[in-house]
């Protein structure tokens, strides 16, 4: 949505480095810039909340699992993302006697608002739901570490074999059998903590620094200052999370990957 509905009236806008479209087009596009830019922040709380269902109750969350529940969390986060822009599409911009100028209101009340409820709820949000996955997903591994051991313990004492002919006979078995879930364990354990690192710190790096020059700027007004160049930085990065964030969750999620692939094979076409 960002891309498509957007990405070109920013391009247009950056590239001439004036509004040239009129005001009702510039009202259209702040509104659909802060919706767009706000939903795509709130689905990732959404993939963040549906990835803790499924690793803390598995077997409840394949039950829970149906379409609807998914048309019930994609149609919240909308409604969502419209309340927190809702005041921008009340017409609640910048008031400018200039043409050429289609910015947001630098009303602090404003600000707040928006930047709390479009970014700084959502972090925490993220921070604290990634936080209870990671934990989980560690539980999870060094359960299969014990469990592990506790095989191997009783393997070696449940045979009515002699001590020692038993300890020769399943011993090494056991003990490769151990060792290649542990190895597996702890590779999955890098890869969570990879797959959340690089997914809390593609949002932060890509959204923190537009919401805090936002706020500030709104605080200090026209004792601040920040060069045009790097205010079009922090805006595109910004904007670079959305094409990010398909290439992280279709990479590192199985879910993803399956649902393109089917998308790009054509798997949900009728045959002619």
């Amino acid at each position: 949505m960002v891309s498509a509905l957007v990405l070109p009236l920013a391009a247009v806008y950056q590239v001439l480095n004036k509004w040239t479209l009129g005001q009702k087009t510039c009202d259209i596009f702040l509104s659909l810039d802060v919706l767009c830019c706000t939903t795509s922040i709130l689905h990732l709380c959404a993939i963040a909340l549906d990835r803790y269902w499924a690793i803390t109750d598995p077997i409840d969350y394949m039950n829970k699992r149906t379409p609807r529940r998914a048309a019930i969390v994609i149609t919240l986060t909308w409604l969502s993302g419209i309340i927190i822009s809702l005041p921008t599409m009340l017409r609640w911009r910048k008031s400018e006697n200039d043409p050429a100028v289609c910015t947001i209101s630098q009303d602090l009340v404003y600000i707040i608002y928006t930047t709390v409820g479009a970014f700084y709820i959502p972090l925490v949000v993220l921070l604290v739901l990634y936080f209870k996955i990671f934990k989980a997903a560690m539980f999870r591994i060094k359960r299969t570490v014990k469990t592990c051991e506790k095989e191997k313990i009783s393997g070696n004492n449940s045979s009515d074999l002699p001590l020692s002919q038993s300890a020769l006979d399943l011993e090494g078995p056991i003990a490769a059998n151990c060792e290649a879930k542990r190895k597996m364990a702890k590779a999955r354990e890098r890869r969570t903590v990879k797959t959340l690192g690089i997914v809390m710190g593609g949002f932060i790096l890509c959204w923190l620094p537009f919401f805090i020059v936002t706020l500030l700027m709104s605080i200090c007004k026209s004792s601040c200052s920040l060069p045009v160049w790097l205010g079009a930085v922090i805006n595109w990065l910004g904007y670079a999370n959305s094409l990010l964030n398909p290439i992280i969750y279709t990479y590192f999620n199985k879910d993803f990957r399956n649902a393109i692939a089917k998308i790009v094979q054509c798997k949900y076409c009728t045959p002619n």
